[in-house]
């Protein structure tokens, strides 16, 4: 369940951040911010280096990057914030492009929305492959990336019942249960 409005806008507000290529970068994890912030801020220069097609859409779709805790997921996109969540474990353990990728994918979610695309149970399936197209296309422009291109055109060949309300549900439900296990919550 998403956190209510004003404890979200809270959090964001008093994290640590940075401004980079016009974006807010904030991240609520004090003793390992300025490692998330090199990485994120890495992620974004290899967008703008590699595809500045997708740098402008990021630019334009995006306001803030957040990196927190973010159960049963790796990014998320909020659209009433123009706002990126990356999970903190996500963006400590990946490689750049793979944090590009993930920007890239939620900055399409926001693209879509403006769109006036909606995100229903029967539409995801398809919303989700426009998003991992555009992950793709921006892999395809990077040098050395066969492990991203790989991984990316493995999401492709998903079935829709993969992003049905149920699988991710339980998915989201696995995910709390992880991230409160990672945090020395006791089963």
């Amino acid at each position: 369940m998403a956190e209510p409005d004003w404890v979200d806008r809270l959090f964001f507000w008093i994290s640590p951040g940075i401004e980079f290529e016009g974006l807010r970068i904030g991240a609520l994890d004090g003793d390992s911010s300025s490692e998330v912030f090199r990485r994120v801020k890495d992620a974004i220069q290899l967008i703008k280096t590699y595809d500045v097609v997708r740098f402008r859409m990021v630019v334009r779709e995006i306001a803030r990057i957040w990196i927190r805790l973010l159960p049963g997921h790796s990014a998320a996109y909020r659209q009433d914030k123009k706002m990126c969540l990356l999970d903190r474990r996500f963006v400590l353990s990946s490689q750049p492009e793979f944090i590009a990728s993930a920007i890239i994918h939620e900055a399409t979610h926001g693209r879509l929305i403006r769109w006036k695309i909606g995100y229903t149970e029967d539409v995801r399936h398809r919303v989700e492959m426009a998003c991992v197209r555009r992950e793709l296309a921006f892999a395809g422009k990077m040098p050395n990336a066969e492990t991203l291109v790989a991984q990316t055109k493995a999401i492709l060949e998903y079935g829709p019942e993969v992003f049905s309300n149920e699988a991710m549900t339980e998915r989201s439900f696995a995910g709390e249960i992880e991230a409160a296990r990672g945090e020395g919550i006791p089963d």
